[in-house]
């Protein structure tokens, strides 16, 4: 019995040697696009841009001509989830067949972040918002 018992100890200190005990690492995560509720444009979040592992992109498409421009926000999501500061936002005032985007080191690798994407007119800037989740 107590050889069996030993058997079994050892056994589980193997397994815990083997698959460790600490949290799994969290990848980059793109968000993709996001378009507002009507789809009159959207959102591109990429985490890690191609080529360029620290550096973050915000690309923002106005996709339709209705005196709205469209507005896409970046927050650090680290507390409450629910998009606890404003990292950056960008622009794009017309749909004149260009996006607007920004790309740089944005937020610390692997930290969670919130993409807000919403329509504009005059001082209201947040008609029709939409809203997702990544990993930067």
């Amino acid at each position: 019995m107590k050889r069996s018992l030993k058997l079994g100890l050892a056994a589980a200190s193997a397994a815990a040697v083997i698959f460790g005990t600490s949290a799994p690492v969290q990848a980059s995560s793109n968000l993709g696009w996001l378009y507002t509720v009507g789809a009159s444009g959207g959102v591109f979040f990429d985490a890690d841009l191609n080529g360029y592992p620290n550096v973050e992109k915000i690309t923002v498409c106005d996709n339709r001509s209705d005196g709205r421009g469209l507005i896409g926000r970046l927050y650090f999501d680290g507390i409450t989830g629910n998009g606890d500061g404003l990292i950056d936002w960008i622009k794009d005032p017309s749909n004149d067949g260009a996006c607007t985007s920004m790309a740089y080191n944005m937020i610390a690798e692997e930290t969670p972040v919130k993409v807000e994407v919403c329509e504009y007119m005059g001082s209201s800037e947040r008609l029709n918002c939409a809203i997702g989740f990544a990993r930067a």
